[in-house]
């Protein structure tokens, strides 16, 4: 949802497919393109799929996995092709396949001043409940969010990222912190809307800078988390800084005191909502779709079936 002074640019290139069955064996997609990396699904042969990007030596292909929404790579030697894969786009391997306004460039105005009745400009990008975590790339930063998140940027200035509810992850110039529920972070944007710092720390906002915000317009209803006590914020601070500093979000410190996850940021060791949390072991609640699973059904420890090719 954008409103006020804003402009958004796509950079996701056209999308491009093509319908490919698999060969005659049973082929393993996999999370990256290489045989070491770690199986997604196995399919059988003569099995549909869409074929989406390719490597620029066509070695491997990435593909739309079947019911999930998600994409994988299988070698191109385990696929019947009947058309030219010289037609799909050129993928880069160490990023995710990004679909129309996935990836694009973001700006927005200066907020009006002295009036506060307004709501400011900028972006909200909310998830749906119960729909994981969404990648985006905006202004070449990378953002995980399973959220709500306030965004705005100018150029010569930041780019900030307000956390309402859950979580958001951003990724910039090789530096990766996370802002929870009641905090945001910044990285400095040059003219061209490009990264030129990587993310601050996360710190608390303030909640004038939050409260007109026209929340009211999304699809799925949320309170607005207050910020964070600066206790909190030196706690979620250290966390990142030293993820080792703390075993577990509702555990206990290196020193034995007890601790208490901020911001809705509950890190779970199940893939369970409300589960146990983590090393921790106490049951910790993960409202705000903010829960990072230490587990999913896809984690896996490689091939069983070692006569199935890629």
């Amino acid at each position: 949802m954008a409103f006020g002074d804003v402009l958004l640019e796509n950079k996701a290139p056209v999308p491009t497919a093509l319908n490919v069955e698999v060969g005659r064996a049973y082929a393993n997609i996999r999370l990256l393109p290489n045989t070491q990396a770690r199986t997604l699904v196995s399919l059988k042969p003569g099995q549909p799929v869409e074929a989406v990007e390719r490597l620029a030596d066509n070695s491997w292909v990435r593909i739309n996995l079947p019911g999930s929404g998600e994409t994988g790579w299988i070698k191109t030697e385990l696929l019947h092709l009947t058309s030219d894969i010289k037609t799909l786009n050129v993928a880069n391997a160490t990023q995710p396949s990004y679909r129309p306004m996935q990836a694009f460039t973001f700006k927005s105005g200066a907020d009006q001043q002295n009036c506060a009745e307004v709501p400011r400009n900028g972006l909200v990008i909310q998830t749906p409940e119960g729909a994981g975590e969404v990648h985006l790339w905006i202004n070449q930063v990378v953002v995980k969010l399973g959220s709500t998140v306030y965004f705005q940027a100018q150029a010569n200035g930041d780019m900030t990222v307000t956390t309402l509810e859950g979580h958001a992850t951003v990724q910039a110039l090789g530096t990766t912190y996370t802002a929870v529920a009641g905090t945001r972070l910044h990285i400095k944007m040059d003219a061209d809307m490009n990264p030129i710092s990587a993310p601050s720390l996360p710190e608390a906002y303030q909640m004038t800078d939050v409260q007109n915000l026209p929340i009211d317009h999304l699809q799925r209803a949320i309170a607005i988390h207050s910020p964070l006590t600066q206790q909190e914020v030196t706690l979620l601070q250290q966390t990142q800084q030293d993820p080792c500093a703390v075993t577990a979000c509702n555990g206990t410190t290196d020193d034995g005191n007890s601790i208490t996850c901020p911001g809705n940021s509950c890190h779970n060791g199940t893939n369970n909502n409300n589960g146990n949390g983590g090393n921790g072991g106490d049951n910790a609640n993960c409202p705000g779709n903010s829960c990072h699973n230490g587990t999913n059904n896809n984690n896996g420890n490689g091939d069983k079936d070692k006569n199935k090719g890629g």
